[in-house]
């Protein structure tokens, strides 16, 4: 079974044009604030698989990826992966 997850913010980008790929509401999710928790732990230590993301308006895929770790080394890297994949859905609607 693949444990999949759906969010609006990203917590990884790097869209070159959005000042929001290293914002606080994106780190406050990933990796929590103070007393408020992060997901990302989280989703590593209860094997998420794949998550969706939007807000940013472009479309990212990313290689395995866990506290900015990123798991590529393999030749199948997608395949009984080490941490989570993240996907960024690009939906329409800026500008």
């Amino acid at each position: 079974p693949w444990i999949i997850s759906w969010q609006h913010r990203p917590f990884y980008c790097s869209n070159s044009n959005s000042f929001e790929c290293e914002s606080f509401e994106n780190t406050l999710i990933r990796v929590g604030f103070e007393d408020l928790p992060g997901l990302e732990s989280l989703f590593t230590d209860y094997g998420m698989d794949l998550s969706f993301a939007g807000h940013e308006h472009s479309f990212e895929r990313f290689f395995p990826i866990s506290n900015r770790f990123v798991y590529n080394l393999s030749k199948t890297p997608y395949h009984n992966a080490m941490a989570p994949v993240y996907i960024i859905t690009g939906s329409a609607g800026c500008h």
